[in-house]
């Protein structure tokens, strides 16, 4: 069996030059996606013209329809199990995306791309269970992205 997840709660994070990921300069874990400006997402990024992505699990706690929301400034991009799911890769103020989509219960693959050309730097993953409310993702369904580990 493949190790792919570690029992880390939140996404692991690459964070680059140039809005396109030409230039890996920084990497960190975030327990949530829920930034309001790029100093939370990591320190030591630029405040403009940077790129960053994270990836890991999402833990379905139940089959189901799922909301997925982002919202976004600049540029955003949700893919689960490599699917696209939300994606607009322009230059805008805050704007938010969702999108419906059935998922089964268990562990799916989840990547968020994000890019910030200029001023601002907002970035908020939320999700809206069957019968819930929409929320920011909790760390507890979200697990970070280890080594693969072969028997």
């Amino acid at each position: 069996a493949f190790k792919i997840y570690s029992q880390d709660w939140g996404l692991t994070g690459e964070f680059y030059n140039g809005r396109n990921f030409e230039l890996l300069i920084a990497t960190g874990n975030a327990k949530t996606i829920n930034f309001n400006d790029y100093k939370e997402m990591n320190p030591q990024i630029p405040a403009e013209n940077f790129s960053a992505r994270w990836q890991g699990a999402l833990i379905v706690p139940n089959d189901g329809k799922y909301t997925f929301s982002i919202l976004v400034d600049d540029g955003g991009r949700l893919f689960i199990d490599d699917l696209p799911v939300v994606e607009d890769w322009s230059v805008h103020p805050p704007t938010e995306y969702s999108k419906d989509i059935s998922l089964s219960k268990g562990d799916h693959k989840i990547r968020i791309e994000y890019n910030n050309v200029m001023q601002g730097a907002v970035l908020k993953l939320y999700w809206t269970r069957e019968g819930g409310h929409k929320q920011i993702i909790p760390a507890a369904y979200l697990r970070q992205k280890n080594d693969v580990i072969k028997p």
